[in-house]
C-alpha cells in the first residue's frame, strides 16, 4: 500500500491544486498537516476561482476544511463558512519563508482539531 492510498483511506483534509501552483511552498504547507498528526488528500486540477475551489475542497473533507492553491492564492476555506469567505487566505504565498507556510499547514490541522492557531501571515 503507497503513502497516498493510506492518506485516501483516512478521514482527511482535501486541497485541491491547479497546475501552475508552486509546489515547494505546498510541500511545507503539507508538513505543517502531518507535523499536526492530520492526515490529508491532494489533487490537481485547473482552479479558476482559487476561493470557490478551496470551499468546493472544504465541502469533500470528511474534516470539513479543505485547501486550495493556483499561482498567486493560497486558500483555507472551512465547510460551514459561506463559500465567499474563507477562513485564510494568503496572496503570493510563494515569498513566503517556510515556517510560515508549514505554520498555514500546521492552522489547516488546528482549525478542524479547535485549537489555538499559530499566526502565519496576513489576510
Amino acid at each position: 500500500m503507497t503513502r497516498d492510498t493510506v492518506q485516501e483511506a483516512r478521514p482527511s483534509l482535501v486541497g485541491i491544486l491547479d497546475p501552475r501552483a508552486h509546489q515547494a511552498a505546498l510541500d511545507e504547507v503539507l508538513f505543517g498537516i502531518e507535523e499536526e498528526g492530520i492526515s490529508w488528500v491532494i489533487r490537481q486540477e485547473s482552479c479558476e476561482d482559487v476561493r470557490a475551489t478551496a470551499y468546493v475542497a472544504a465541502q469533500e473533507s470528511r474534516l470539513a476544511v479543505g485547501f486550495a492553491a493556483d499561482a498567486r492564492l493560497l486558500v483555507l476555506h472551512q465547510r460551514n463558512l459561506p463559500p465567499h469567505k474563507p477562513f485564510l487566505t494568503l496572496e503570493n504565498y510563494a515569498t513566503y519563508a517556510a515556517e510560515q507556510l508549514k505554520d498555514f499547514g500546521c492552522n489547516a490541522a488546528r482549525l478542524f482539531k479547535g485549537q489555538p492557531l499559530k499566526e502565519c501571515g496576513n489576510e
